[in-house]
């Protein structure tokens, strides 16, 4: 199953939302998604893996608060060179809706989820159309798993009923940040 390059894009916001929302803190108690908005600004760096494919390319996200707006901006060296932006905000009832362009695609994609300062998770959930057959829509989640200054993540997609891992990103905050 190929895994088209908007999927790609969205999923890679939702990891980009998720780095927002999931700094490091610094504090025993489980920060809210709030406060991770406000530290997880700064530069990070690391790589993105796909599915099927051995390689692994150098990734980096900008992160930057515009109000209480998550901004970032993601780059890679996947495919000659990609480019993404996302915004995330909060909606009245606490959970998180994000919006994200990207070098491959004229459209926008929107993806909804929330944050789990517990765990320190952020899920996020949408959909799109499917790379192998279009016309037909796929769902997708993409879950962020983070730490101090470093976090994980995974994109699934649901096609015909089977749910695939198709992307796994890992960032660290760059040194001096």
């Amino acid at each position: 199953m190929f895994v088209s390059r908007r999927l790609f894009l969205v999923h890679a916001l939702g990891f980009a939302l998720a780095s927002f929302l999931l700094a490091a803190c610094g504090s025993s108690e489980a920060p809210t998604a709030r406060e991770h908005f406000a530290a997880l600004t700064g530069n990070w760096e690391g790589t993105h893996r796909l599915m099927d494919n051995p390689n692994e390319y150098a990734a980096l996200y900008a992160i930057a608060m515009d109000g209480e707006t998550l901004v970032h901006s993601f780059s890679s060296t996947w495919e000659g060179g990609f480019t993404g932006h996302e915004r995330m905000s909060f909606l009245e009832d606490g959970s998180l809706m994000a919006v994200w362009s990207d070098s491959s695609s004229d459209e926008t994609a929107e993806t909804t989820g929330a944050y789990d300062p517990a765990t320190r998770t952020l899920t996020m959930h949408g959909d799109g159309e499917s790379w192998t057959t279009p016309g037909e829509r796929v769902e997708y989640e993409h879950v962020t798993v983070y730490q101090d200054d470093a976090f994980s993540y995974t994109m699934s997609v649901t096609e015909g009923g089977e749910k695939k891992e198709v992307m796994w990103i890992e960032m660290k905050r760059k040194a001096g940040e």
